[in-house]
């Protein structure tokens, strides 16, 4: 099972035993050309405008099952997806307890995307894709039993989905508006200028959608052409992209790596690139506002960055 999870906004903190905790001390990051980049000359020292709040405990998993990613309808409405060694199993956490849910017989479940009707679509390993209609959960027949990895919708009826199929990077689209089974829509992977295994994650605003991958890979769609194309990321974009949110067409941010962090950060016209100074990657961010973006990362790690100003502050989630 691919380790992935994503934080919303300040709901909580999970991944495959339930509360995350404890993190080290800040440090800035550091622009293409190895200094510090952005004003303040110091995220470390400089405080994020915005209070994002005390974190709680929401849930754990059970013995034996990972929460891999999850979706807030509301503070008492909030998916849990993921699963065991061979099975994908959904959770609803009511305010009080996380209930299992009833759904088809899927591999585990790696992302899970909501809209603002009650529906949801959640992806997983082996092809594994489920559609809830606010009732139930069906199960869309996925054209390739690729492992996917992440999912991002505009609406029901315009769902992206990525991932890998062992080889190689995997996008396909998905409509859902005809109720039941769902069309699905493969897309072929543009010309990449380094080795591609995999696409982590999907996003998108303002008519801009992004996927983000190994390698450093940053893919965006070309609605014109119908078609995918890579993105320049500058020199520092040398390590894997693991996770993307954003507010706007001109205010996103993609997080990963592997031996360091990275944070890349698009205005709208191009995207530009820091390692940031963490043991190990960043591997989730969510956007909470335009200069509030909440990140996270192994051993509980949990940060704060203002991209309009390049703060970045470690958070306390103990």
């Amino acid at each position: 099972m691919w380790a992935r999870f994503r934080w919303l906004a300040a709901v909580a903190l999970i991944s495959g035993a339930g509360w995350l905790c404890g993190c080290a001390a800040p440090v800035p990051p550091a622009n293409d050309n190895g200094g510090t980049s952005g004003s303040p000359a110091s995220g470390a020292t400089d405080p994020i405008a915005i209070n994002v709040g005390t974190w709680a405990r929401l849930a754990d998993a059970q013995a034996g099952i990972s929460w891999n990613d999850l979706w807030s309808f509301a503070a008492d409405n909030v998916l849990l997806v993921g699963g065991d060694a061979t099975s994908g199993r959904v959770f609803r956490f009511d305010g009080t307890q996380a209930l299992e849910e009833t759904i088809p017989q899927v591999g585990p479940l790696n992302a899970v995307w909501g809209f603002d009707d009650g529906s949801a679509v959640t992806v997983g390993d082996g092809g594994g894709v489920l559609t809830f209609d606010g009732a139930q959960w069906s199960q869309q027949m996925s054209p390739t039993p690729a492992d996917y990895l992440g999912v991002w919708g505009a609406d029901p009826t315009n769902v992206w989905i990525v991932g890998t199929d062992g080889g190689g990077p995997v996008i396909v689209r998905l409509d859902t508006s005809a109720g039941g089974a769902g069309a699905f829509e493969p897309f072929a992977i543009p010309s990449i200028d380094r080795s591609v295994d995999a696409l982590f994650d999907v996003f998108g605003a303002g008519g801009r959608v992004f996927a983000v991958g190994s390698g450093g890979v940053i893919l965006e769609f070309d609605a014109g052409r119908d078609s995918w194309r890579q993105a320049a990321t500058g020199p520092a974009a040398n390590e894997g992209f693991l996770g993307i949110s954003g507010v706007s067409a001109s205010n996103m941010v993609a997080v990963g790596g592997e031996t360091t962090g990275r944070i890349s950060v698009f205005n709208g016209q191009r995207w530009m690139t820091q390692i940031v100074s963490v043991s190990g990657p960043l591997r989730a961010v969510w956007a909470v506002d335009a200069d509030l973006y909440v990140l996270g990362g192994d051993d509980g790690f949990v940060a704060v960055f203002n991209p309009l100003i390049n703060s970045f502050r470690v958070e306390s989630s103990e």
